[in-house]
This record gives C-alpha cells, structure tokens and sequence, in this order.
C-alpha cells in the first residue's frame, strides 16, 4: 500500500510541475465529454417532453386525413397528389362508424386569424376550428369555464365561439369572458366556454384555438374542402383495433380495389411523437461522433504530451531505478499521470454537460435529469482515452536502461 501511496504521490508532483500542460490536456478531455453529456442530455429532455406534449393531443386518439407524399421520376422530384377528405366522405364515416361512439368531423379553418374585442385584438397567430361537440374530446380539451359546442349549435348554425386560454387572456384579462363577443374573420361570436390552459414545452397553438360550429366553418373556409376525421377510444388497447377498421371502412366510402394503395392516411399522435424522437437519435448519433473524435484528438495530443514527459524525465527515471524502483512501479507513475489528467477532464466535463444539458431542456419545458447510463460511459471513455494515451509512453519509461538515463543531459 506504501508503494502506491509513493507512486501516488509522484505522479501529481510531476502534473503539478506541468500544471500548463496538464490543464489544456484535460480541457480537450473536458471539451469532448461536455459535448456528448450536454447534447445527449438536452435530448433525453427534449424526448420527455415531446412524449408529454403529444400525450396532451390524447393517447388514445387518431385522425383519418389527406395524404401527400413524393415521387421521383427521371431523377426529378414531383409531387404525387392525392384527394383531399371531402365533407360528404367525413360525415358518411361518421355516419357509418360504429366502433366508437367519440368519432368527430372537424375542418382546419385557419393558423393566421387575428381575434378582437373592442379594443384589443390578439397576434395573427389565432387557430380557428370548424368542429362538431364530440371536438373537444378527440382533440383532447377540456372546458375551464361555460360550455363547449354542442348538436343544437351545429344545427342551428349558431354563432358561437369556445376559445382557449391565451385568447381569453389577451382580450380580457382577469375579466369573465363568457357572454362577450369578439371578432373573427369579421364575424361576431358569443364566447361560450374557455377551454381549460394545455401546458406544452413546444409552441403548437394549443392555447390559441377558436372552436366554432362546423357549418359556421365550412362557411368561413371559403371553398376549403379539406377534412379530418378524429376518433377517441375508452381504452389504449383498442387503439389498434379502431384504427385498422377506421382504415377499412374508409376505403369502402372511397371504393377503393383492394390491390390499390390507401390515398389518405391514418395518423396516431404517438406516431408523430417517434417519428420526432427518431430524427433527434440522429442527433444523437452526430454529438457521440463530436465526443469520440475530441477524445481521440485528446488521446493523440495527450500522447504527445506524456512522450516529451519521459524525455525530459530520463535522469529521474534513471534516479528512481537507481535506488530500487521496479519497472512496474515506473509504468504505473506514468500511467496514473495519464489517468489522473483524463479523469479531470472527465469530471469538469460531466458537471458542464449536465449543466448545460439541462439548461437547454429546462428551456424547452423538460424537467432536470441526470443521465447515469451516459456519465458512466463519459467515465469509461476517459479512461480508456488515458489507457492508449499513456499505456506507451509508460512501457517507453519502463524500459529505459537506468545506467544509459543516468548519463542522459
């Protein structure tokens, strides 16, 4: 135990005496190992919060609408069209459908509208829906305040409005908005119902909905002919089920051959949420090739280092055999020197990358995280980078013949 202590003991003499050398070693190390925590970790965040927030469009929803995909022809990218979801198509679906009775017909009227109300009016960022009363249960809101649309309104063609929680907020402020009339698209609105606030890390406009009746919709669409049919289920496990007999039932409405592909599409928020999740592995796999490349460049540099360390310690090494070192007592020394600069890379590197990590991922609504798997391999990968850095140089050290050093200048 005395001897470790002693080779302990010299090796962070020597990294003291070339603190210089050593510092700027360990910050490549620290450099690298930020980089890979603190990317990897902000995307774990980011994964979190994409799952939490396509969970708000409700788990157990999926949407029947257009698709539109590309083709290359030639070596030419086009546009292959399919048609659009027409409103006879959407209501005989829901006429026909029957495996769920939460089967809604709802029209996309506008991303762009503005809202007003006397004198105030919101950004032009305002998301109109045409819908019917199952609307708010496929899209997954619920009502704060009042009411929400129900079959008298859609049938009578009322002019009502429910809107979401920022709209209330910008034109009424802490003062009750049910009754009031606004203004969309230059037409008046009673205020029936606040939805209740989605609270999401991402700006999807869940907060600026309008929700008129869907006749009142069709009309403000101006010619627009393009819907979507939304169905909930009780339970998740039958989420399947509902989807493929939604699929086929909608190809009986459009009498499509069975040897013909579908020309629309049936579309599950988990669905959107993987495809998310599987861009940002790419991500993923990009900030491990930035870590692994700087630990190599590291490992090189630190080499580098670690040589020059033996050639300017040659007497030293000489001295130390001289007096009854072993050459396994020399090849630790240098060995821990190595080891010791990769692991100080290593620790400032995880207490950055995690800090920066979760900096980005609290920006983006996730929640703090620690990511054990990957400071465990931030860990290991510095100390293999100070194994192969310094395994040669320490062999190198260990075999220099103490007489020949001796006489070294």
């Amino acid at each position: 135990m005395s001897k470790v202590s002693e080779i302990l003991r010299l090796s962070t003499q020597s990294l003291r005496k070339n603190s210089l050398r050593s510092w700027i070693t360990s910050g490549i190390i620290t450099l690298g190992i930020t980089a890979l925590i603190g990317i990897l970790t902000a995307i774990e965040g980011v994964e979190s919060s994409i799952s939490k927030n396509f969970s708000l469009m409700g788990s157990n929803t999926f949407n029947i609408q257009n698709k539109s995909s590309s083709i290359v022809i030639g070596g030419r990218r086009r546009v292959k069209r399919f048609p659009n979801i027409d409103y006879r198509e959407a209501k005989s679906f829901q006429k026909q459908y029957n495996f769920s009775e939460f089967c809604s017909v709802f029209l996309n009227v506008s991303f762009t509208s503005q809202a007003k109300y006397k004198s105030k009016k919101t950004n032009p960022n305002i998301y109109i829906v045409g819908g019917d009363a199952r609307y708010p249960k496929v899209a997954g809101y619920q009502i704060l305040e009042g009411r929400s649309i129900g079959d008298y309104d859609v049938n009578q063609n009322s002019k009502v409005v429910v809107i979401g929680q920022e709209i209330k907020e910008n034109l009424f402020g802490a003062q009750k908005a049910i009754g009031k009339t606004i203004t969309l698209e230059n037409g008046k609105f009673q205020v029936i119902g606040i939805f209740k606030e989605k609270q999401s890390a991402f700006d999807f406009g869940f907060n600026r909905i309008a929700l008129v009746p869907i006749e009142l919709g069709r009309q403000m669409a101006k010619g627009k002919n393009n819907y979507t049919i939304g169905v909930s289920v009780n339970n998740i496990y039958e989420l399947e089920q509902a989807s493929n007999s939604s699929r086929a039932l909608f190809r009986r409405i459009r009498r499509l051959p069975a040897s013909d592909e579908d020309n629309f599409t049936v579309v599950k928020s988990d669905n959107v949420s993987e495809q998310l999740i599987n861009s940002l592995s790419k991500v993923s796999l990009f900030a491990q090739v930035i870590g692994i490349i700087t630990l190599l460049g590291a490992a090189i540099n630190l080499m580098n280092i670690m040589l020059v360390s033996v050639t300017e310690r040659t007497k030293e090494i000489g001295t130390l055999k001289s007096v009854g070192a072993k050459q396994s007592e020399i090849l630790w020394q240098f060995l821990y020197e190595s080891l010791g600069i990769c692991l100080l890379g290593a620790v400032l590197g995880i207490i950055l990358g995690v800090g920066i990590g979760n900096l980005v991922s609290s920006f983006l609504g996730g929640s703090f995280l620690m990511p054990w798997n990957w400071v465990i391999i931030g860990l290991l990968l510095s100390l293999v980078t100070g194994l192969i850095a310094g395994i040669y140089p320490a062999r190198k050290a260990a075999k220099i013949n103490p007489i020949d050093a001796l006489r070294y200048e």
